[in-house]
């Protein structure tokens, strides 16, 4: 028994946060987020658990002590199985359909489940796209381009429209013949137009990657009549969340993953399983809202900082260069290619007059004040490049009194339409 409770002792000292740090954390040092009260937690369990042992080792036995461990295991696995369901009770989508624009609809709780299933694969030279998936109300073929309904009286040889855009485009929690680009093949076709409309939209993509990839299908011999770029909501989310313009959605992920790449097997191990924990264990995600809560102060905190200096103005100013420095780019490359293009800066629900209560209860960033302010400077900004073939949509939906908006940018197929 002295020698189990000294091993329990010691296993909890690998726990210690400087120890675990230095043997499985890729930056060799555990200096904060959930991970950090989770390993302290966990160096005081198997502790003290060793104390126990040793102090109670005269009268302990094996079968005791094998009780205990078993019992201690199934409270575990009772209370992770426990959070599951209610996770699966009172799920984000389940809050979402409830909302008034989804809770009559009888195929919104399959959508969600489709759209939450869509995952992503490494795109080369742009960082990502969607994965292929055939589901009853969402298409994506092999090449990550998201099914556009088509006029149904189109003739083989039409026009072609490439719309380019992030999520709002790619159509996040609509049906395929509810996106964007699906209601302006229909638009075009109902008014006489011979016209393919082909989704280029992508999930957390911005302006500069939509132009990249542009160039890209170029380069393999795609033509297009019109080009239409929707953005504005990743442009400014992804600089506000890095702190820094010109970030791509994914990079800091992605940047973890190149530099564990350099690290021991050891480490490499590590952290498949800390990823697996971290997206499947209800106990570890639960633990991190509780992590969250209270670090939301110093979120608070640094958000007043940001709004009352000059930071807020410097990183509205690096979006509206990247902006201008991606259109450029863009628009030398069309007038090379003779092709039309559109440049739209989509509605956002800061700029919605009187936003219903179900829309600032819809997610953490439409109540945010210092997100709000940085979205009107940086449109402001944007619209006095008085760039000619621009057009800002943020006020599209002023007037309207209803829910439209089930997240701060995104609206269902209403909207769209």
């Amino acid at each position: 028994m002295k020698k189990l409770g000294i091993s329990l002792i010691l296993v909890g000292l690998v726990f210690n946060p400087i120890i675990a740090g230095y043997l499985f954390s890729s930056s060799g040092k555990m200096t904060g987020g959930t991970w950090f009260p989770i390993n302290l937690l966990l160096e005081m369990f198997f502790i003290a658990f060793g104390v126990f042992i040793l102090n109670k080792s005269s009268t302990l036995n094996v079968k005791l002590v094998f009780f205990y461990i078993v019992m201690i295991a199934s409270a575990g696995v009772i209370i992770e199985f426990g959070l599951h369901v209610i996770r699966r009770l009172f799920s984000p989508d389940e809050k979402r359909i409830a909302i008034s624009i989804y809770k009559d609809q009888r195929w919104a709780r399959d959508l969600l489940r489709e759209c939450g299933e869509i995952g992503f694969t490494y795109s080369q030279y742009l960082g990502w796209r969607s994965e292929a998936y055939d589901g009853k109300y969402l298409h994506v073929d092999r090449n990550g381009i998201r099914k556009t309904v088509q006029f149904k009286d189109t003739l083989a040889e039409s026009d072609t429209i490439l719309v380019f855009g992030g999520s709002t485009v790619w159509g996040t929690n609509v049906r395929d013949e509810g996106t964007i680009p699906s209601f302006l093949a229909t638009y075009f076709g109902e008014n006489g137009s011979n016209v393919t409309v082909v989704n280029h939209g992508e999930r957390g993509y911005n302006f500069t990657q939509e132009v990249l990839k542009f160039i890209l299908l170029l380069r393999e011999g795609s033509r297009a009549r019109i080009v239409v770029f929707y953005d504005g909501a990743n442009d400014i989310l992804t600089a506000y969340a890095a702190g820094q313009a010109g970030v791509a959605g994914f990079t800091p992920q992605m940047q973890r993953i190149i530099n564990e790449k350099k690290h021991s097997l050891l480490k490499q191990v590590a952290s498949i399983i800390r990823q697996y924990i971290e997206n499947h264990s209800m106990i570890f995600q639960s633990i991190d809202r509780i992590v969250l809560k209270f670090s939301s102060d110093m979120k608070t905190d640094q958000d007043s900082n940001l709004a009352g200096s000059a930071s807020l103005n410097d990183l509205s100013s690096d979006i509206v260069d990247e902006y201008r420095k991606s259109y450029a780019l863009l628009d030398s490359v069309a007038r090379m290619y003779r092709i039309d293009y559109r440049c739209l800066l989509q509605p956002v629900i800061f700029f919605k007059v009187h936003p219903t209560d179900e829309e600032l209860n819809a997610d953490e960033h439409s109540r945010n004040s210092v997100l709000s302010k940085l979205y009107k400077q940086t449109y402001a900004r944007i619209d006095s490049l008085e760039l000619p073939r621009y057009n800002n949509l943020s006020h599209l939906f002023d007037s309207s009194a209803n829910t439209l908006y089930f997240d701060y940018c995104h609206v269902p197929e209403e909207g769209n339409a």
